[in-house]
This record gives C-alpha cells, sequence and structure tokens, in this order.
C-alpha cells in the first residue's frame, strides 16, 4: 500500500512539472521526449495530447521553432515528438528556417 501511494505523490510530482513546464513550449517539448524515453508517458497521454494539440494550432510556435535560433538537435527532436504522437509537421518548416538563416547572412 505504502508504494501505492509513493507512485501517486510521484505522478502528481511529475504531472505538476509537466504543467510548469508549459510555460516554455521547447522546454515542455523536451519534457514530453523524457517521459516517452523512460516509458511512464502513458500515465499523461491525455496531457501530453492535448499540450501537443494546442502547440500544433499555434502559429506561434511554429514560428518560435523558424526564428528562435533553435538548433538542428531541438528542431528534429520537435519533430520527432510531434510525430510520434502522429501529428505531421512539414518540411517546409525547416526549409523556410534555412533559407530565412541565408537571406540574413
Amino acid at each position: 500500500m505504502r508504494k501505492v501511494k509513493e507512485a501517486k505523490l510521484l505522478k502528481e510530482t511529475v504531472k505538476d512539472s509537466f504543467m510548469a513546464s508549459k510555460k516554455k513550449p521547447i522546454e515542455n517539448i523536451k519534457f514530453i521526449d523524457a517521459l516517452c524515453r523512460l516509458g511512464v508517458s502513458y500515465h499523461f497521454e491525455d496531457e501530453i495530447i492535448e499540450q501537443l494539440e494546442t502547440l500544433f494550432g499555434c502559429r506561434d510556435f511554429i514560428e518560435m521553432i523558424r526564428d528562435n535560433e533553435s538548433d538542428l538537435f531541438t528542431v528534429s527532436l520537435v519533430f520527432q515528438v510531434f510525430r510520434q504522437f502522429s501529428y505531421k509537421l512539414p518540411v517546409a518548416l525547416m526549409l523556410l528556417r534555412d533559407s530565412s538563416k541565408s537571406s540574413h547572412s
């Protein structure tokens, strides 16, 4: 019984941390990736889907990825997490990012 209580407490702690990470979308994506890699994302599937749905529909998020000087690792991680949950980000997003960088050079 004690271990069940500890598990519930840990789940609530992780959920609170996940909700706090929503303020920084890139950090939130990294948090989702960590949950997936640890094999515990199924505990938070509803929250993850809700957050990805929000970010996927947000034009500001797409622009932030493109304009935020995100490194290749971060951009690829965003693609991976979205595709892992069946959201298809356009590859043109990366191409737009590359062309905007080269035009500033």
